[in-house]
């Protein structure tokens, strides 16, 4: 029997399987594998004259975007005169360095291109990790700590409101499942395919996944799945009755977990339903709340987001073309001259980020940062979405769908350019060119 003999590319494209457990321990480490295979992507191609790889629409645009940002926020500190090395360590070197996104985009491609790996270990650890994440938060919403031994907090306090499940301290099991939820279904697909019980499985994963997706208290995370699920449903008529049985059995277990789950009750629906001005349930236990209104019911303005909101949309008034330069809403944000804002929260204004993707864009690279941004989303969509069969080619549209999700914005969201959130983004356009240049290859 010949033994198979592993080269660099195998090595590289074997770490960027590991990318999604390893995000579990944080950041650093799936950050760090981004970087190695994008700078070793442009020693190889450079070696090797391989320049077709660079010959992308999308790359293209993505790198006119980097230059952009990086230039507004550069133009900012010269007007401010805050050239100085801790200034630039603080706002720069991020943005400098952001274009290692961008080339692992191309790495991904590249080196699954190269190396002799099946896309059978990529999601066999899909699937392993996403389940692991499944079963660990369940465990620990009837337990009360996880297998680790991990307990939620927050603010250095217990909470019975959220779940942490493996992620330690941090509230974001819910945003995790809810990220590679579709890559998951697309996994379990790519798996089952020939199953005769595909079916049941696929049904029987989305009800667990959406179901402690609400136990964890994770809102946003909750609604987007839900309505990713519903936009699928719509789509794509081969995968109508899973998602309407699917959907049954979730809206009948989530009744029974809020019936069973007053916390979680006032958390999912009561405090939900206050925040929109539908109703003042929620604050029953909070009268200084309602004095600061000096009103019986709050609106979204009056809650932190939309405290957050308003002084995004004041900062862009300001700033209209150019905006302040990335990372600087954090600092612009506790400016005096915000403090008349109508928000009842108006103190709780400043955050590290708007909360909204599209206000972080405008406030803090300005109108034209927002073409150059919303110039990136169409060539995303007119590279993949119009070009497929949506009946049939299932794998590009789920994950089209889950980039879809994380560009929606109405939904509170987390900072786009976040070492977290833009793993995440780029792993995922990466999988989604690789499938897309496959699928053109096969033809």
């Amino acid at each position: 029997m010949n033994k198979i003999k592993y080269n660099f590319d195998d090595f590289v494209a074997f770490l960027i399987c590991l990318i999604p457990p390893l995000t579990i321990l944080g950041p650093a480490i799936p950050d760090l594998i981004i970087s190695i295979a994008g700078i070793s992507f442009l020693v190889k191609i450079t070696s090797q004259r391989e320049f077709t790889y660079l010959n992308d629409n999308l790359f293209k645009v993505s790198l006119l975007m980097w230059f952009y940002f990086l230039l507004t926020t550069i133009f900012n500190q010269s007007l401010e005169n805050t050239f100085n090395f801790s200034y630039i360590k603080e706002f720069n070197f991020r943005i400098i360095f952001y274009f290692r996104f961008i080339l692992f985009y191309l790495a991904f491609v590249y080196f699954f291109n190269k190396s002799k790996f099946s896309f059978n270990l990529f999601f066999k650890i899909i699937i392993i990790t996403y389940s692991f994440v499944v079963l660990d938060t369940f465990f620990q919403y009837f337990k009360g700590e996880d297998i680790f031994g991990f307990t939620p907090t927050e603010r250095g306090m217990g909470t019975s409101t959220r779940l942490s499940g493996p992620f330690n301290d941090e509230l974001i099991p819910g945003s995790y499942l809810y990220r590679f939820l579709f890559i998951f279904i697309l996994g379990l697909i790519y798996f089952f395919k020939d199953n005769k019980y595909i079916n049941f499985i696929l049904t029987f994963s989305i009800v667990l996944s959406v179901l402690i997706i609400f136990l964890t208290g994770e809102r946003s995370a909750f609604i987007l799945s839900v309505f990713g699920l519903f936009i699928l449903f719509i789509l794509n008529k081969n995968y109508r009755n899973i998602l309407s049985i699917s959907s049954l059995a979730v809206l009948i277990l989530i009744v029974v977990a809020l019936v069973l789950n007053p916390v979680l009750k006032k958390r999912m629906i009561d405090y939900t339903l206050f925040q929109m001005g539908i109703s003042d349930k929620w604050a029953g236990s909070d009268k200084s709340y309602l004095e600061l209104l000096g009103k019986s019911k709050a609106k979204f303005i009056d809650s932190p987001h939309g405290a957050h909101y308003e002084v995004a949309y004041e900062i862009w008034k300001d700033n209209k073309f150019f905006g302040i330069g990335l990372k600087k809403f954090r600092v612009v944000c506790d400016n005096k001259k915000y403090e008349n804002l109508t928000s009842a929260l108006k103190k709780q204004r400043c955050s590290t980020h708007p909360h909204n993707t599209y206000l972080e864009v405008i406030s803090e690279t300005g109108i034209v940062g927002l073409f150059f941004f919303l110039l990136f989303i169409f060539t995303i969509f007119n590279k993949y979405l119009f070009h497929i069969n949506i009946k049939e080619d299932i794998f590009i549209l789920l994950l089209i769908l889950t980039i879809f999700l994380r560009l929606w914005p109405i939904i509170p969201t987390g900072s786009f350019f976040t070492n977290s959130s833009s793993i995440h983004f780029w792993f995922t356009l990466g999988l989604l060119n690789y499938f897309y240049q496959y699928k053109r290859n096969k033809k």
